[in-house]
């Protein structure tokens, strides 16, 4: 699958717990406003531990409820375990109560998993999940939430491709829906945070015609839209073929960085519905860095908050991450 992140991880028991879940899934990498992984801020000053499995090792304490079941259960010793603990509550206080009986999360546990501003990981950019009316999800109802963990798609609000796509096809979309609401659930109930580098307000459709709005010197760009993209994605943003590729309210072209963009460009994606597949191609081997930077740089001039300003070593940086 698309984004070279941990494989997520296919969730078989039923009527789990919401954060259990959710701490799963993020073992998987993935990321809930608009597709992809996200990873909490404290894990930027570790050194001698993986983050992928300084999660994987977190999550199975919280799961087994004990250090000696965790490092049974991911068959490692209990001092790596121990470890791994310690060197997180360095960065982020307190995660765990310790009771002769049993451990349980404390507020800062909880919020560990969830309350992050947007990171890379992976090569894909994880946006904030907190109950955040701009830069967060707190806009979004309860069913838009559901409805995007359980099929990857949410009208409006965005289509999950690269890790996040791959923890919707192969965890998500397996749970019953009681287990879904759960982790509706939690995500509501952590705080909001605000991500000054997103913005608050997403950019409305762009006009149908190419001559007005989203104006950019970038002739390149969009010549390339125009002959690749037009067809699919329309110049407004809202496709005619399908609503998995209007682009138009996606946190992803409103995004700066364009680095979510690029990488569905670079790698294509796939999404399965009930009417069946629906994809986009790939363009990284017909396109160069310079022509996708240039293509992302339009698209989110037109269909964003701002103009990107991503260039072609940024997104041979992206093929680097993507092709790990």
């Amino acid at each position: 699958m698309v984004g070279g992140g941990g494989a997520a991880v296919g969730y078989r028991r039923r009527g789990g717990h919401g954060l259990l879940l959710l701490a799963e899934a993020y073992i998987g990498c993935i990321c809930l406003a608009d597709n992809q992984a996200i990873l909490d801020w404290t894990f930027r000053d570790l050194r001698e531990i993986d983050t992928l499995e300084a999660l994987r090792l977190y999550v199975a304490i919280a799961e087994t409820g004990s250090l000696s079941a965790a490092a049974r259960q991911v068959s490692v010793s209990t001092s790596t375990v121990t470890g791994a603990l310690q060197q997180l509550e360095e960065q982020a206080r307190s995660l765990i109560t310790r009771s002769t009986r049993r451990l349980s999360f404390t507020f800062e546990g909880r919020r560990f998993l969830a309350d992050s501003p947007a990171r890379v990981t992976a090569g894909w950019h994880a946006f904030n999940i907190t109950s955040d009316q701009g830069s967060g999800i707190g806009g979004w109802s309860d069913d838009e939430v559901f409805a995007y963990l359980a099929s990857g798609h949410t009208p409006g609000r965005g289509t999950a491709a690269g890790p996040m796509g791959e923890a919707v096809d192969q965890s998500f979309s397996q749970m019953a829906p009681s287990d879904i609401r759960a982790l509706v659930s939690f995500v509501r109930s952590v705080p909001p945070i605000a991500s000054p580098d997103l913005p608050a307000t997403l950019a409305p459709p762009a006009p149908a015609s190419p001559k007005a709005g989203g104006a950019t010197p970038d002739a390149l760009g969009k010549r390339i839209f125009q002959e690749s993209c037009v067809s699919c994605h329309d110049w407004t943003g809202v496709s005619a073929i399908t609503p998995y590729a209007t682009v138009a309210g996606a946190r992803g072209v409103n995004d700066r960085t364009a680095t979510n963009f690029a990488q569905i460009v670079i790698s294509g994606t796939m999404r399965h519905t009930p009417a069946g597949v629906v994809s986009m191609p790939a363009f990284g081997s017909t396109h160069s860095d310079t022509e996708i930077a240039a293509v992302s740089n339009y698209v989110t001039a037109r269909f964003g908050s701002a103009r990107s300003g991503i260039t072609d070593k940024d997104v041979a940086g992206l093929r680097s991450q993507t092709a790990r």
